[in-house]
């Protein structure tokens, strides 16, 4: 059993405490509730459009249906531009939830949204634990044949080379 993450300051989840500076604050969390603002999945989605790089890290379990909405809800999204490069950070998250039918079904509504999300960009997918890399190997499999380069990564700076972010700023 995992113990929960705690949120960091000035999040939805911890409203009373002192805000992070802007730059390190997330820009919002996927699957937000509308009406009262609580965490409906465990992603931070960050979208940097001078490097045109989104961050979305996971904190806990994503089931296949949080899967998805991060993906929706980072292309519909204001800021979002077609083609930004992607980092998902499971550094915090596992994929227990999700079998090798789920990444099939992630593929199909990738390409089924292709125009709007753009080609040619670069996914990187930190996944440093057994089980999590595996699965998103699988994912990389069965998304070779869409617009976009996949990398499952051990590490944050495998990522950002990847990625190519810079991080010494």
């Amino acid at each position: 059993m995992t113990t929960p993450r705690e949120s960091p300051p000035g999040s939805v989840d911890r409203p009373d405490a002192p805000a992070l500076p802007a730059a390190q604050a997330p820009r919002s969390r996927a699957g937000r509730n509308p009406d009262n603002g609580s965490i409906l999945m465990p992603v931070d989605i960050d979208i940097d459009v001078a490097r045109n790089l989104i961050r979305c890290v996971v904190h806990g379990s994503l089931s296949p249906a949080e899967l998805t909405s991060v993906f929706l809800t980072m292309i519909e999204r204001a800021d979002f531009k077609p083609g930004m490069n992607v980092l998902y950070d499971f550094t915090d998250g596992v994929t227990a939830e999700l079998s090798s039918e789920n990444m099939r079904e992630h593929v199909k509504t990738v390409a089924a949204h292709q125009q709007q999300r753009g080609e040619n960009y670069r996914v990187a997918i930190l996944a440093p634990r057994d089980l999590d890399f595996g699965m998103f190997r699988v994912y990389q499999a069965l998304a070779d044949e869409l617009p976009l380069h996949i990398r499952v990564v051990r590490t944050r700076e495998e990522a950002d080379a990847w990625l190519r972010v810079k991080t010494s700023e």
